[in-house]
């Protein structure tokens, strides 16, 4: 309950104000982030962020192998969670970009790894750093 209420008062301040909805998250447990992750969607629906509490988790490296704009509309109105984020290749980065300028709020992406691996990532692709609230 303490989670949820943090989780939805954050959600509340990011969607109130002028600040990315999309998250770089860090986590050391995957199944713990994982299981964050979910109560996250959660909060997405009550708030009423998106109409769905569906998230979509994929590792970044099967990710890859995919073309990310074949799939984008059945991500549409949900969440989708990047596990394992900083091994994203260049062309992924750009097609999860895509997606967020696209999509706009119809779309939360995040993405999960740990913090060296997301500060490369974000080091790596100002571009897309630019929409994610990524705090170290």
């Amino acid at each position: 309950p303490r989670v949820r209420a943090q989780l939805l008062k954050e959600l509340t301040r990011m969607r109130e104000g002028d600040q990315p909805i999309h998250i770089a998250l860090s986590g050391k447990d995957d199944d713990q982030t994982m299981e964050f992750v979910k109560s996250l969607g959660k909060a997405i629906r009550t708030l009423e962020v998106l109409p769905s509490h569906r998230i979509a988790s994929i590792d970044s490296e099967k990710l890859n192998k995919i073309q990310l704009s074949d799939k984008q509309d059945g991500l549409k109105n949900g969440c989708v969670a990047i596990r394992n984020a900083g091994k994203i290749t260049a062309d992924t980065a750009q097609s999860i970009l895509n997606m967020i300028e696209q999509f706009g709020e119809e779309v939360i992406v995040i993405l999960v790894d740990q913090n060296s691996s997301l500060d490369f990532l974000m080091a790596e692709y100002p571009a897309l750093a630019k929409y994610f609230k990524y705090n170290k």
